[in-house]
């Protein structure tokens, strides 16, 4: 049999172990000194619904984020990531549209037929907004996806391979006409292709 009830459980009994206290299914969202609504703990699958609508082009969003990961130079994959948005809105120009309606749909979704009405007439601000979604990518731990650091990186060596141990200045030089030996590139010992940030309260 596949619980799937047991598989929350345990989730919600290792985030008590790891923060020291009481872990519900609900966490109250509060805004100008009043709790506005109760969020979940964990995002339900229906809020991302609304995304199907935008019309984008998924792959080249997915592939522009993990090359942006991967990336050692922030600039670049700043740079990026933004020619990616400006090639999206220049090929549909209904997106920011779109995307308004969705945001405002997920919103709905999340904080309730009450909570959303009520989180609008406190009138919040657009640093209020930004605010309320980092926090939420917080709590729920959004990520591109993860892959497990090697051994090698994670203690502080180096991922290439040297060329041989027997090499030194003084060898004889390779006979015309042999392949000289490459060291293995350091982007096969994998790397992480997410954030890292630990859910917090908000």
């Amino acid at each position: 049999m596949l619980d799937l009830d047991a598989a929350r459980a345990e989730r919600l009994e290792a985030a008590r172990a790891e923060y020291g206290a009481a872990v519900a299914d609900f966490f109250p969202l509060r805004f100008r000194g009043r709790d506005i609504c109760e969020l979940p703990t964990e995002l339900p699958l229906d809020v991302l619904e609304p995304l199907t609508d935008v019309a984008v082009d998924l792959g080249l969003i997915v592939r522009t984020a993990l090359d942006a990961a991967r990336s050692q130079d922030p600039n670049a994959a700043t740079m990026a990531v933004i020619d990616m948005v400006v090639d999206q809105l220049i090929i549909n120009q209904q997106l920011p549209e779109q995307l308004m309606t969705a945001a405002k749909e997920m919103a709905a979704r999340l904080l309730g037929e009450d909570g959303y009405p009520a989180f609008l007439a406190a009138r919040p601000s657009v640093f209020d907004v930004v605010a309320l979604v980092k926090g939420l990518l917080r709590k729920y731990g959004l990520r591109l996806g993860e892959s497990s650091p090697s051994s090698a990186s994670s203690s502080g060596g180096t991922t290439s391979t040297p060329i041989s141990p027997a090499t030194t200045p003084d060898s004889t030089p390779a006979e015309p006409g042999d392949a000289p030996a490459s060291p293995v590139s350091s982007e096969s010992a994998g790397s992480s292709l997410g954030w890292s940030d630990s859910p917090q309260t908000l």
